[in-house]
């Protein structure tokens, strides 16, 4: 039983960094990559798009995983502690699943809202970016804050995770 518990355990760590940094990698690398090696804004909008679409598949695979095996590990610990939880592990674990449902709000409204609204706006724009409406500007800024966000309650998340350990 140990061995399938500790192996349920590297299933949602090794979820849980392949999601986080497929978060933190679009934000930092993809989007400034893309945005100075393409010209077009509208080619730039539809590969972004794109990478989103593949994405969001494996995404949602990642989201299960992460969720069906924290609540096995929610409940294996409790199995140890024979359902004894202190107060602050409890609080942990209710601000770890906010963390949670957040990130995956964010996400939605990153790939369902606003890149929908990127393509949108290029649409017919194919020379330079300077030429696009300051409304495209601002919205890239929304994107880039949300995906910092994201990654940022992720990193808060997984220390909360880790934490949870010692706790």
């Amino acid at each position: 039983m140990l061995l399938f518990r500790t192996l349920v355990l590297w299933v949602h760590l090794g979820a849980i960094i392949v999601w986080i940094g497929g978060i933190f990698y679009t934000a930092i690398v993809v989007g400034p990559t893309l945005k100075s090696s393409i010209p077009s804004p509208h080619n730039y909008a539809q590969l972004l798009w794109r990478f989103e679409k593949r994405f969001r598949r494996f995404n949602m695979e990642l989201i299960i995983f992460i969720l069906l095996s924290g609540i096995f590990n929610l409940i294996n610990s409790g199995w140890t502690t024979g359902f004894n939880f202190s107060g602050t592990y409890m609080t942990l674990v209710a601000v770890k699943a906010v963390l949670f449902v957040g990130i995956v709000a964010l996400q939605h409204v990153y790939g369902n809202r606003f890149l929908p609204q990127i393509v949108e706006m290029t649409e017919g724009f194919e020379s330079d970016f300077s030429l696009l409406p300051d409304d495209f500007t601002i919205l890239r800024k929304k994107i880039m804050q949300l995906l910092g966000a994201s990654t940022v309650m992720s990193l808060v998340a997984l220390f909360i995770g880790l934490y949870l350990r010692y706790v």
